[in-house]
């Protein structure tokens, strides 16, 4: 109703004082878009609760202001930060340019807690994870009361936002992704054409500047090795994009019914942050940061779900000595296994 009055009164302004009745119509057309676009977001982020089944309500607030795209002050303090998702540029606050995601996102929860502020909070269901980062901030998928929007959705579906599950809060990435496919196929915001933060095809170059990324393509080669398994995305290793699943991964994929070593001719679109490990590598943190875009999923090993094998020994001495060949990167990060040819290959 507000944002009807202030358009109305833009249309009387126009005409009294230009004279230009062709203006008005235009600002009319924009009032009418305006409507379009907003009933459609509201329509597409708001889900009944049942949506929610995977968290746990904890609570409600009241929005005091919104300090970025993805941070809400509450009235009683606390500092709520949207969980699943990811804006571009979030460290690029500045100039309201065309591709100035982070000021967008700010400016449409601006808009959309102009009036109506009050918020329920869902949270993961273990109290101990997920519920807040090392900040102190609250972590939580929002939603808010009138109308029942789901706020991560909302950004979503404008794409000024991103789905980025991570394995402290994977839930709720299926349905977001369903919103941000909304946004790429009518190219919204992130998905213009153009735009530095499309998808990214895996037999192109990618750059391993560490940032988020989402790419897509088929896997050329699946292999285990010490514990691990790595996805090559390309007939290189030594500079084409990889994936390292990590067993803790592969169990909880094996409870989706998912074999890794099974994905091997499968087209997939991985999510997460890239580095630079013998060319661009994505460390998979959770299940959730898997799409299949052709709506397949791997068969189960034969007898069932595959099984994981047992933690290996420490390495010896000797051990480390079949190792010799390493590569730098190797010694630069201790945390991940080598990725040497005898291992990859």
């Amino acid at each position: 109703m507000k944002n009807a009055v202030i358009l109305a009164l833009l249309i009387t302004i126009a005409t009294l004082f230009t004279g230009a009745s062709a203006w008005a119509q235009t600002v009319t057309k924009m009032a009418d878009n305006m409507g379009k676009n907003m009933n459609q977001n509201g329509a597409s982020s708001a889900l009944p609760p049942q949506s929610f089944s995977p968290l746990v309500e904890t609570g409600a607030g009241t929005v005091a202001l919104a300090v970025d795209g993805l941070r809400l002050t509450l009235t009683d303090g606390r500092i709520v930060e949207l969980s699943g998702i990811e804006i571009p540029g979030m460290n690029e606050m500045g100039n309201a340019e065309p591709g100035n995601f982070p000021l967008q996102a700010k400016q449409a929860l601006d808009q959309l807690f102009g009036k109506d502020k009050d918020i329920i909070l869902y949270q993961t269901r273990d109290k101990d994870t997920g519920r807040v980062n090392r900040m102190g901030h609250v972590l939580a998928h929002v939603v808010q009361k009138p109308g029942n929007v789901w706020i991560q959705s909302y950004l979503v579906r404008q794409g000024l936002a991103r789905v980025a599950p991570t394995l402290r809060n994977p839930e709720q990435a299926d349905a977001l992704y369903k919103a941000e496919q909304l946004a790429r196929d009518e190219k919204r915001g992130i998905w213009a054409d153009g735009s530095a933060y499309a998808v990214l095809k895996t037999t192109d170059p990618i750059n391993t500047t560490p940032r988020f990324i989402v790419a897509e393509g088929p896997v050329v080669k699946a292999a285990i090795v010490n514990n691990r398994v790595y996805l090559n995305f390309g007939d290189d290793w030594k500079k084409d994009f990889s994936v390292g699943v990590e067993p803790d991964v592969r169990r909880a994929l094996a409870r989706a019914g998912i074999d890794p070593l099974q994905l091997q001719g499968k087209t997939l679109r991985i999510r997460g942050w890239v580095r630079d490990y013998n060319g661009p590598f994505i460390d998979l943190e959770t299940p959730a940061q898997i799409e299949f875009p052709d709506g397949s999923k791997p068969l189960p090993a034969p007898g069932g779900a595959f099984t994981v094998d047992a933690p290996k020994k420490p390495e010896t001495d000797t051990d480390k000595n079949a190792h010799a060949g390493m590569d730098q990167d190797r010694q630069n990060d201790q945390q991940a296994p080598a990725r040497s040819g005898s291992i990859r290959e």
